[in-house]
């Protein structure tokens, strides 16, 4: 079955589906005598609608909504659809075109999101605690602390007592600008090339194109120090998806699989475990012979041996 979906807890939801170049109208299922043999609504609530107009579907759900498409089409089919988001309880019920969800805040343990149409923030259980809107594009880990920062465009910022402060690279306050030539892509969106934990400390680096040679890329990583070791974000799967999409889909900020600081918490007190140090090992000077591979040799023959620490060739 093909899959039309959008989901976020404590929204509304439609998707409107047109379908374009049918040789045979009936075969879209866009109505209401064919709608449930062609088409499946699944909805985290039972309080969805469905209206119909022309060749337009209208979906809307108060929660999560995904449509199944039951059948396959034939012929020169073309499915086209819109989803849109909106928070009918806040201050503007138009489309929701972009948001993040990131624990920005140190006041408040989970995430705190904020997204377009609002000059507010909001706690994840959707209780509004500032009136202000930090960003909305993507959170990355950049300083020390276990909280996560916001990147719009190039410009990465701390939020603390209700104001943004720009964070640089630590040993410069001027912003990542002030080395190279960086560039975002996406127009308004203002994404990175890229942004992962690459080097494995567990802050990310970020990539942008040069605007002075579009061939030409900029990798950026934190210099700030932290008293926090755990392992690199990238053993994490959910990351790991996070670093693909990026590529492939909707370009989005990668997510961590679970809460950063309950898992620093885990190491606390714990070692590492490897390779401390390195030793040789002490320099043989029995007098015997050895082959290269470090096998003793009762009788040699003619070649080249080990003995007392050095190579020695017997002719």
């Amino acid at each position: 079955m093909n899959r039309f979906s959008t989901m976020m807890a404590r929204f509304a939801f439609k998707i409107l589906i047109l379908l374009l170049a049918l040789p045979l109208s009936a075969q879209s299922g866009l109505n209401k005598k064919d709608f449930s043999k062609f088409w499946f609504v699944e909805s985290e609530s039972p309080d969805y609608t469905v209206k119909f107009l022309s060749d337009t579907c209208e979906l809307t759900a108060p929660k999560g909504l995904t449509l199944w498409r039951k059948l396959p089409m034939s012929g020169n089919s073309v499915v086209e659809y819109d989803a849109m988001v909106v928070n009918e309880g806040h201050e503007n019920d138009r489309d929701t075109g972009r948001g993040i969800a990131a624990d920005f805040d140190q006041r408040y343990r989970g995430c705190e999101f904020t997204y377009a149409t609002q000059t507010s923030s909001f706690k994840i259980n959707g209780a509004k605690f500032s009136s202000n809107n930090p960003g909305m594009n993507f959170r990355i880990f950049w300083d020390g602390d276990e909280y996560e920062e916001l990147l719009n465009d190039i410009d990465i910022s701390k939020w603390k007592d209700e104001t943004t402060t720009a964070l640089g690279l630590a040993f410069h306050r001027g912003g990542i600008a002030t080395f190279g030539s960086p560039a975002s892509c996406n127009g308004t969106k203002a994404t990175p090339c890229l942004q992962a934990d690459l080097f494995g400390d567990w802050r990310e680096e970020l990539i942008f194109w040069d605007k002075t040679d579009a061939a030409s890329l900029i990798v950026y990583s934190s210099a700030y120090t932290t008293e926090y070791r755990v392992p690199t974000l990238m053993h994490d799967h959910l990351y790991r998806m996070g670093i693909a999409w990026q590529n492939v889909a909707y370009n989005q900020p990668p997510h961590l699989g679970y809460y950063l600081p309950d898992y620093i918490e885990s190491f606390r007190g714990i070692e590492p475990t490897g390779i401390l140090n390195i030793e040789a090992d002490k320099t043989k000077t029995d007098g015997k012979f050895y082959y290269l591979m470090g096998m003793p040799v009762e009788q040699p023959a003619k070649g080249v041996y080990i003995k007392n620490g050095k190579k020695l060739i017997v002719r």
